[in-house]
């Protein structure tokens, strides 16, 4: 039988209310306090150092914060031995990634884990996501001032039950809103701006009603028989786009998108994400709860907060 790894987490590595310039000096404070509740005992042969330069990096390749104030500094370390947790909260938000509002946090879980079990990084990536779309365990977090309470709920949550990571764990905000009523010369502007190959079309109230997709735009200007055509060498000339810019200043949003859109409820298990994006080749899921989109996963999505992790 497997041995359990030693778990370093309690209420000594909870900080409430500590104020910090920016966030190397949070992550140098956080990684002392593990290595001073013993996070080293099992690794004689890694510094604190180490582990601190190992976060480091981890952050220089990739933004750990996971919006809504949120960050999950972390370092997979190769070899390790057992599993470092703290947990801060900030007297006053700090700029984690970025000049502007979104990227203020003011909750921190730092987590050491050895290189050969991510599993333990994704199951607190959806602990801390749940954590903030729930607003009673949010304004917990934000009012408690015992560190005892707050290291029994994460521990609970963490390392006692087995978190399966669902589409809401890992989906992103929308970057863009599409009405249907929208100038389709607008829509194809977010699109250039924000690099998207799609984009939903929702009321107001968040309600899905579909896509558009560069396939639409561009076949807008083509006849109906080319989707019949094997091969466009014979008229090499043809412009597919002097029709598109005949129809584009009259049409809108709703006279351009497909309602075919895959979609997924926001507590859909990864696997369910996985087969929509590989298995039905979609490249783009929108996440949904009670017919209003809520989210998007694509592909991107998986690779950097799954498989990159």
């Amino acid at each position: 039988m497997d041995k359990e790894p030693q778990i370093v987490f309690s209420s000594h590595t909870v900080l409430l209310d500590i104020a910090v310039q920016d966030k190397w000096e949070l992550i140098r404070q956080m990684v002392g306090v593990l290595c001073a509740e013993g996070l080293l005992s099992p690794n004689p042969s890694i510094t604190e150092q180490q582990v601190l330069d190992a976060v480091i990096q981890r952050e220089n390749e990739m933004n750990t914060a996971l919006g809504k104030g949120v960050a999950l500094p972390h370092a997979r370390i190769p070899g390790f031995q057992g599993v470092g947790m703290a947990v801060a909260r900030l007297r006053n938000p700090i700029t984690y990634n970025g000049k502007n509002e979104d990227h203020q946090v003011w909750l921190v879980v730092l987590l050491v884990v050895p290189f050969e079990e991510p599993q333990l990084v994704l199951k607190l990536m959806a602990l801390a996501a749940r954590m903030v779309s729930d607003e009673a365990v949010t304004n917990l977090f934000r009012s408690v001032s015992d560190p005892e309470l707050v290291a029994d709920l994460v521990y609970d949550r963490v390392f006692r039950r087995d978190t399966l990571v669902l589409a809401r764990d890992i989906m992103r905000p929308p970057l863009v809103e599409v009405r249907p009523d929208m100038p389709l010369p607008e829509v194809t502007r977010l699109m250039s701006e924000h690099m998207l190959e799609s984009v939903a079309v929702t009321e107001p109230d968040g309600t899905l009603l579909g896509q558009i997709t560069c396939d639409n735009l561009f076949k807008l200007g083509l006849p109906d028989f080319f989707s019949h055509l094997k091969s466009v060498s014979f008229i090499r000339e043809f412009d597919p786009f002097e029709n598109y810019f005949k129809k584009e200043a009259h049409y809108l949003a709703r006279d351009v998108m497909t309602s075919d859109v895959a979609t997924v409820p926001d507590d859909a298990t990864l696997l369910e994400v996985i087969f929509e994006l590989a298995v039905k080749s979609n490249p783009k899921v929108y996440v949904v709860r009670d017919g209003k989109r809520v989210g998007v996963i694509d592909r991107s999505t998986v690779l950097n907060r799954i498989i990159n992790i």
